[in-house]
């Protein structure tokens, strides 16, 4: 049977792979004539693998190159899924690129912090009983008596 030996390629697998990455790997596609579109079945389900585990590989390794201990990048869900408990990234020292980052986000918040103290300062809540006068609110000018 045609789609036993052929991948969908609305399949997640093809979809992860993409079309393009596929063609350009010299996977061909059979169009489906009942499809709308450009469906169909690609005739190399083991360049459909090969290329979905090679995009898993590389994702994989970019979680570890930024401190994952432990990364399994799968097409499949793996039968021990539930049996483990949370993972936590490594600790390790940032880059210096990174600390840069860090320093400017600081002084960032510094200075936001900052601008809002001095707006809570120069602002003073309406009066709320009748001895007060609205000359009392914030934006006006304070009472000197």
């Amino acid at each position: 049977m045609l789609t036993t030996e052929k991948v969908d390629t609305t399949s997640g697998a093809f979809v992860f792979v993409g079309r393009d990455a596929y063609e350009a790997k010299g996977g061909t596609i059979t169009v489906d004539l009942f499809s709308q579109g450009a469906e169909g079945f690609a005739d190399q389900p083991e360049l459909v693998q090969e290329l979905a585990e090679d995009k898993l590989d590389a994702i994989a390794d970019e979680y570890r190159a930024i401190g994952w201990h432990e990364v399994r990048a799968t097409l499949d869900r793996p039968y021990d899924l539930y049996m483990k408990g949370s993972l936590y990234p490594a600790t390790r020292e940032p880059t210096e690129d990174e600390a840069a980052r860090i320093e400017a986000i600081d002084i960032a918040i510094e200075q936001i912090a900052e601008a809002e103290v001095r707006t809570a300062r120069r602002l003073r809540p309406c009066p709320t009983s009748a001895t007060r006068s609205p000359r009392d609110c914030a934006g006006s000018t304070p009472n000197r008596s």
